[in-house]
């Protein structure tokens, strides 16, 4: 039965490492593509509202423009700069909806990057533990104990099947 314990600790080992394998990398360039797309969502957005407040609805300067855009994307909203015409103003409603669903994505998404990433650090540091549990309790090493070798007693195999009781009931 141990063997068969450490034999599926050291399976669950060998899948656990697996942050350097083909498929890690496939997915850390999805992230990296799903970052890449958020930041072209965000410049179109920005460019959708400096031409629409500079040359459709308000007509104000570039910088004027950028400046409400920002200013509505990040809803701060300081209230120096508003539109002046209806469909300026219709406008302005579409395009702070989006922003703000931008923004809930964009934060969604480092939320679960960040998730993902403290996931994966807890089942490494548990990968390790239970590596260094099972050659704690290994039979063919010998230890010292005071001065002296100490084989296999009884209380050292209860120790070694609690232990491994417990890593396969965490294992399930």
């Amino acid at each position: 039965q141990r063997t068969t314990t450490t034999l599926h600790a050291t399976k669950k080992l060998k899948r656990e490492d697996s942050l350097s394998s083909p498929a890690s990398f496939d997915h850390a360039l999805h992230r990296g593509k799903m970052l890449f797309r958020c930041q072209i969502a965000i410049l179109m957005y920005m460019l959708a509202g400096v031409i629409a407040f500079s040359r459709i609805f308000e007509r104000w300067p570039i910088i004027d423009a950028l400046y409400f855009s920002v200013v509505t994307f990040t809803t701060v909203g300081y209230g120096d700069l508003c539109p002046t015409t209806d469909a300026g103003k219709l406008f302005t409603i579409f395009y702070a909806f989006a922003g703000i669903s931008i923004v809930g994505a964009l934060l969604g998404y480092i939320g679960g990057s960040v998730i993902e990433a403290e996931r994966a650090a807890i089942q490494k540091t548990r990968a390790a533990a239970r590596a260094a549990m099972m050659e704690l309790f290994d039979p063919k090493k010998k230890r010292r104990k005071g001065g002296s070798k100490k084989g296999t007693s009884e209380e050292e195999s209860t120790s070694e099947s609690r232990v491994t009781k417990a890593l396969a009931e965490d294992g399930n």
